[in-house]
């Protein structure tokens, strides 16, 4: 008897994993489908291709794609342990996926304004906040002498 339903619980675990990576697929698919057809991200890099500068057709390609993969993976992820969290029904997963789903916007947040430019210039003042302070530091114990 035990056999048995463990090899239900397999059977059950294999489908779920397949309608996941369909629906995932799909998800992909559908999004390089439309990346085409989307005409008001288009708009807005022509009206702003002054600011960024004239890049061809495959770089525009490549840069959708890339804010499509992100967007995904960052809703995906949480979606995912929401559907693991409902086969397993285990209550700890439940309050992850709850934390996860609600901090949402954070992560877009962070995939999307969190760049290389960005991480230069964190790390540059931190350089130039260090070294006022070493500045400060040997001022301080040159005026006590």
């Amino acid at each position: 008897m035990r056999s048995a339903d463990f090899k239900m619980q397999q059977d059950k675990l294999l489908v779920f994993i397949v309608v996941l990576f369909i629906t995932s697929l799909s998800v992909v698919i559908h999004g390089a489908e439309n990346c085409t057809q989307y005409d008001g991200i288009r708009e807005t890099k022509k009206t702003t291709s002054v600011v960024n500068g004239d890049k061809s057709k495959k770089q525009q390609l490549t840069e959708e794609i890339i804010i499509y993969i992100r967007i995904s993976t960052v809703m995906g992820v949480t979606w995912y342990l929401g559907f693991i969290a409902a086969y397993v029904d285990h209550m700890v997963l439940w309050f992850i996926y709850t934390i996860l789903n609600s901090l949402q916007g954070f992560f877009i947040f962070i995939a999307f304004n969190v760049t290389n430019s960005v991480k230069a210039i964190v790390t540059s003042s931190k350089k130039k906040q260090t070294s006022s302070k070493t500045r400060t530091i040997d001022t301080s114990l040159s005026t006590k002498d």
